[in-house]
């Protein structure tokens, strides 16, 4: 039983972080030469990437409470499976990314290697959050 509201909302948001990102990649971003610049527009990057992957957890878990809803109180677990799911993948996420920070580890590109990393694997769970919302 899925809500159509649900599948408009993660649309939305999608477009949201195309745009963030454009604008992130504006001129002063597609100049930045030093690491300062470069932090700052990975910054505002991640925190577009990062406010439509809350979106489309959002609309992930109340479709999952849907799920749940229609099914026997024996059979329900997707909100769960779901919040269970997106606990693990953060502590992935983070080691990941630290694991590939130290590939710079002392210098001046570590911090952004780092953050490189969030904004991508941040990215990459929004869409995998976006197909189970739009596979049910």
């Amino acid at each position: 039983m899925r809500q159509p509201y649900l599948s408009l909302t993660l649309t939305i948001a999608l477009g949201v972080l195309g745009a963030a990102q454009a604008m992130a990649q504006s001129a002063n971003c597609d100049l930045a030469q030093d690491t300062v610049s470069m932090s700052a527009c990975l910054d505002k990057q991640y925190a577009a990437a990062d406010a439509v992957l809350n979106a489309a957890y959002k609309s992930a878990m109340a479709q999952m409470k849907s799920i749940d809803e229609s099914l026997p109180k024996s059979e329900r677990g997707a909100q769960d499976a779901l919040r269970g799911a997106q606990r693990a993948w953060i502590a992935v996420r983070d080691g990941t990314c630290a694991a590939e920070g130290f590939n710079w580890v002392g210098g001046s590109g570590q911090g952004i290697a780092i953050m490189s990393c969030l904004l991508t694997e941040t990215q990459a769970r929004s869409k995998v959050l976006a197909r189970l919302v739009v596979s049910y």
